[in-house]
C-alpha cells in the first residue's frame, strides 16, 4: 500500500505542476510564428515590425534540442538580416532545452523575459549572470539545473512563474531583488538544499525580515519559501504551501504563535523532521502538511484545528503517538496511514470525532483513516465520560485498547 500511496501522490503532485504550468503559459508570451533564422550558431525568431529577435531552439515545436554539444554560449545583444537590426530581447520556450553539457550562458543587458522551460535541464550548468534588464522568469525557465548552486535576481525582475528554479538539487543561495511583485509558490518546488535566501530591503511586496532566511509576501505574512536555516519570525500568520517541502536536512521548526494556518504540504517529505511544535493559535491544517516525515516521532493537534486533513501525517514511519485537540469535529482519510509505528493516541474530544471512510468491492465500506492498517496495537486515551461513546463509533471501535485520560 505504500508504494500505492507514493505512486499516486506522485501521479497528483505532476498533474498539479501540469496545470500550473498550462497557466503559467497563458500568461507569458509566445514566440511559435514564423519565420525562423539561424544567425550564427543560434536559432531565433525575428519580429519585422518591432525589430526585436528571439532565441529559440531549432525543432519545429520548440521541443527538439538544439545546442546539447555545446558547452558555452553566449547571446548577443542585436543580431543583423538582410540589412536590418534585430534587438535580442526574449530567451524563447525552452530554447536551450535539455542542453546538458552545458555550463556557461552569457545573457546581454538587452533581453526582458526568460520564457517557459529556456534552460531546462542543463544539468551542468552551475552559475548564471542574470542581467537588471530581465523583467520576466517564466515558468520552469530553470527547472532541473542540476549544478546551479546559486541566483541572484535583479531589480529588474517583477514574476517568477511556477517551478521556475524547481529541482535544482545543489542549489543553497537564493537572493531576490526589489522588483519583484509575483512569485509563484511553487517557484523553488523541491530544490531542498537551500540555505540562504535573502530579499531585498526596498521591495515592497517581500521581505525576509529579522533575517529569517525565508521569503515572506509582506501583506499578508505568508511565509512563501523557508529552508533549513530559516527561523519563522513572530509575525508570520500564514506557512504558504509547500514551503519547506523536501527540506530533507530539517530536523526541528518552531512555529510562533501567530501562525494560524499550515498550508497544503508545507512539510510534506521533510524526512529529517523530529521535532514540530504547533501553538494553539493554528486553526487550520491542510493536506499532506506533515506527510512522509519518516524521523517525526511525535505530533499534537492544537485545540483550535476542527478538522485533521486528508494524508495530514500519512506514511510517517517513525510516529509514535499523537495527540488530538478538544475541538476536533473529523479526522479525514488517510490522515495517519501507513504510520506502522503509531502506537498511543490521546483524544481530548469529548464526542467522538467522525472519521473518514472508504469503499471498495472487497470489503464495501471501510477505515479510511488508517486504510489496512492494524489498528489492534494502538492505544486509545479519551476523556473518561466518553469511552463507551468510543467503543461503540464507527471506526473507532477498531483500536485495540480504548483507555480514559
Amino acid at each position: 500500500m505504500k508504494g500505492i500511496l507514493s505512486r499516486i501522490r506522485g501521479i497528483h503532485q505532476k498533474v498539479l505542476c501540469l496545470a500550473l504550468f498550462a497557466v503559467s503559459l497563458a500568461s507569458c508570451f509566445v514566440y511559435d510564428v514564423e519565420p525562423k533564422y539561424k544567425i550564427g550558431e543560434l536559432n531565433y525568431y525575428l519580429d519585422e515590425k518591432s525589430k526585436t529577435a528571439t532565441v529559440t531552439s531549432a525543432g519545429n515545436l520548440g521541443y527538439e534540442p538544439a545546442y546539447s554539444g555545446l558547452e558555452k554560449i553566449e547571446i548577443p545583444e542585436c543580431v543583423e538580416y538582410n540589412g536590418s537590426i534585430y534587438t535580442v530581447k526574449y530567451i524563447g520556450r525552452l530554447a536551450f532545452y535539455d542542453c546538458s553539457k552545458l555550463t556557461s550562458v552569457t545573457i546581454p543587458n538587452s533581453v526582458e523575459e526568460i520564457g517557459d522551460g529556456a534552460f531546462y535541464g542543463c544539468s551542468a550548468l552551475k552559475s548564471i549572470t542574470l542581467p537588471n534588464s530581465i523583467v520576466r522568469i517564466c515558468a520552469e525557465a530553470f527547472v532541473c539545473c542540476k549544478s546551479l548552486q546559486s541566483i541572484q535576481i535583479p531589480n529588474s525582475v517583477t514574476y517568477i512563474g511556477n517551478d521556475a528554479f524547481g529541482e535544482c538539487d545543489c542549489l543553497e543561495s537564493v537572493s531576490i531583488g526589489s522588483g519583484l511583485k509575483e512569485l509563484s509558490q511553487y517557484a523553488f518546488f523541491l530544490s531542498h538544499n537551500i540555505v540562504s535566501i535573502i530579499v531585498n530591503e526596498a521591495n515592497t511586496k517581500f521581505d525576509s525580515r529579522d533575517n529569517s532566511n525565508a521569503i515572506i509576501e509582506t501583506a499578508s505574512n505568508t511565509l512563501y519559501l523557508g529552508c533549513r536555516k530559516t527561523i519563522i519570525p513572530n509575525t508570520v500568520t500564514n506557512i504558504g504551501s509547500m514551503a519547506f517541502m523536501a527540506c530533507k536536512t530539517l530536523d526541528s521548526i518552531s512555529i510562533p504563535n501567530n501562525v494560524r494556518r499550515i498550508g497544503y504540504g508545507a512539510f510534506e517529505y521533510c524526512t529529517g523532521l523530529r521535532a514540530v511544535n504547533i501553538p494553539n493559535s493554528v486553526d487550520s491544517i491542510e493536506d499532506y502538511a506533515f506527510s512522509s516525515c519518516d524521523s517525526l516521532k511525535s505530533i499534537s493537534i492544537p485545540d483550535n484545528v476542527a478538522t485533521i486533513s486528508r494524508h495530514m501525517c500519512a506514511e510517517c514511519s517513525s510516529l509514535v503517538s499523537v495527540t488530538i485537540g478538544k475541538n476536533v469535529e473529523r479526522v479525514s482519510v488517510g490522515a495517519f496511514s501507513r504510520c506502522d509505528n503509531l502506537r498511543t493516541i490521546t483524544c481530548y474530544a469529548v464526542n467522538p470525532p467522525k472519521m473518514g471512510i472508504l469503499y471498495s468491492e472487497r470489503r464495501g465500506f471501510f477505515n479510511g483513516v488508517f486504510y489496512e492498517d492494524d489498528c489492534s496495537k494502538i492505544t486509545l486515551y479519551v476523556p473518561a465520560e466518553s469511552v463507551e461513546a468510543y467503543k461503540a463509533a464507527k471506526q473507532w471501535k477498531e483500536i485495540g485498547t480504548i483507555l480514559p485520560l
